[in-house]
Parts: C-alpha cells; sequence; structure tokens
C-alpha cells in the first residue's frame, strides 16, 4: 500500500471535483527553467511505438538504489523512495516525473507538482511533495481502472497536445529505472 496520504492538497475540490479528462489534464512544459534533462541510455524501446506498454511496473529494485538514482537527480523524491516503492506505478511515476520536470528535480512554481497535474486549466499545487506523489499514483489508479493502461493510451489524454517526445522519453525513463 503506498504510503502517502492524499489530504494534504491544496485546491482539493478542484482535483476531486475534477473527473481528470482531455480537457483539463494536460502536459505543459516549464520554459523557464534552464536545467538540462538527463540523457537516458538508449534501450530497446522503439521510438516508433510498437507494441503497448503498460502503465503498471513490471520489476521492483531495492530502495537503496532508487534513492540513489533519484539522489543523483537532487530529486525531493529520494527521501520517499520506500514509499515510493509500494506503489504499482513507480517505475512510471519517476518517468513521468522526469520528462515534465527535468528528471525530477525541477519543481514548478514551488508547487511540489513534478507530474504536470492540472484542473480546470491550472496546475494543481500540493502542500508536500509526499501529497503530490500520492495524487500522481491516485491519477494513474484512476487511468488504470478506466482502461487508459498503457503509456500509448496517456498520450493525447494525459499529455495535451500528443507528443512523440513524451511517450519515447516515458518509455527509455521506465526500462531504465527498473532495470537499475
Amino acid at each position: 500500500m503506498l504510503l502517502f496520504a492524499f489530504t494534504h492538497i491544496s485546491h482539493a475540490d478542484n482535483y476531486y471535483g475534477n473527473p481528470l479528462s482531455p480537457q483539463n489534464v494536460a502536459y505543459k512544459p516549464n520554459p523557464e527553467s534552464e536545467s538540462v534533462p538527463l540523457v537516458l541510455p538508449a534501450s530497446s524501446v522503439s521510438a516508433t511505438h510498437v507494441g503497448q506498454h503498460g502503465i503498471r511496473s513490471t520489476d521492483t529494485i531495492s530502495e537503496a538504489r532508487l534513492r540513489q538514482y533519484l539522489e543523483a537527480e537532487h530529486s525531493p523524491l529520494a527521501p520517499l523512495a520506500a514509499g515510493l516503492l509500494d506503489s504499482p506505478y513507480w517505475s512510471t511515476i519517476i518517468a513521468i516525473c522526469t520528462i515534465e520536470e527535468y528528471s525530477c528535480s525541477v519543481n514548478p512554481y514551488g508547487s511540489n507538482n513534478f507530474w504536470g497535474l492540472m484542473a480546470n486549466g491550472h496546475l494543481l499545487r500540493f502542500d508536500s511533495v509526499a501529497a503530490g506523489l500520492a495524487a500522481e499514483n491516485t491519477f494513474l489508479e484512476h487511468a488504470d481502472d478506466t482502461g487508459r493502461d498503457t503509456i500509448e493510451s496517456l498520450n493525447c489524454w494525459y499529455v495535451v497536445p500528443c507528443s512523440d517526445n513524451w511517450i519515447d522519453t516515458v518509455l527509455r525513463t521506465k526500462a531504465a529505472v527498473e532495470a537499475l
């Protein structure tokens, strides 16, 4: 069970009242950041998106390896490694924050939202990184429960406008972190 409470969310009424539809959940890059994204190693994942890739993690790693990886990226998620590994979506959560916020290292506008979660056209703000992480986990549970259970099915729904680069980065990151 994920160890993060989903109770410390600013604007929670927007989140809970929002069906997380394509009209109000969107990918928004942060053009103000000067950080350089992580260069990921090449993997067996093709840029042509052959097949479907599940949002659930297919493997697990040790807490120490995940923490070391996140610390190397200067990510505030590092202290949350143990709880993160409790999620069936742990590698997808890391992969999404890699593309959304420069290897999970840039906290956009102090929002504690490393995943670009939006409601009613606005970036959601969370009281803590743990609360943001819990919201992303809840979002992925919702996606899974409603049939959006592949990375490819999130494109054009979670990611608006559609982005092949988003899919490529998420797939490469998932494969890389699951292989740590």
